[in-house]
C-alpha cells in the first residue's frame, strides 16, 4: 500500500471542519470548512467575518464510506498511520486493502469481473 498525500486543493480547518455528508445509491457529498488564512496545525477560533469558506466534493459511484475515529489525539493507533496519514489531510491509497476486503466480499457474485474493480480508488479525509 502506499498513501499519497493530495495537496494544494484545499486546506481543512484545523480549528472545527464540520464535516457533513450527504450521500445516495450512486453519489457521496461531503462539504467542511476551509481555511487558507491560516495554515498553521494549531486550532483558532473561526472568524466569521474572514472565514475563507466552505468546500464540497462529490464523488460519483462510490461503493462504501466510513466516518468517525480516529481522532487527532487518537490517529496514530490507526492502520495507515504507519504510512503516514495526519490529522486534516486528504489521500488517496493505493493498493488499497480495504479495496481488496469488498472485493472478496463480491467474488461469489456469479457475475463477478476482477477488471471491474480497477476504476475504483480508495481516498482518505482526516478531519481531526
Amino acid at each position: 500500500m502506499e498513501l499519497i498525500e493530495i495537496k494544494g486543493l484545499f486546506e481543512i480547518d484545523y480549528g472545527s471542519p464540520s464535516p457533513t455528508i450527504l450521500s445516495n445509491d450512486s453519489e457521496l457529498f461531503i462539504a467542511f470548512y476551509a481555511n487558507k488564512g491560516n495554515l498553521s496545525s494549531i486550532p483558532v477560533e473561526r472568524n466569521m467575518i474572514y472565514d475563507t469558506g466552505i468546500i464540497a466534493l462529490k464523488f460519483k459511484n462510490y461503493l462504501k464510506y466510513t466516518f468517525g475515529i480516529p481522532s487527532n489525539e487518537t490517529i496514530q493507533g490507526h492502520p495507515y498511520s504507519k504510512l503516514g496519514m495526519q490529522s486534516c489531510s486528504f489521500y488517496e491509497l493505493k493498493n488499497s486493502d480495504f479495496i481488496d476486503s469488498l472485493k472478496n466480499i463480491e467474488k461469489i457474485h456469479p457475475y463477478y469481473n476482477p477488471e471491474a474493480w480497477d476504476k475504483y480508488k480508495h481516498y482518505i479525509l482526516t478531519f481531526s
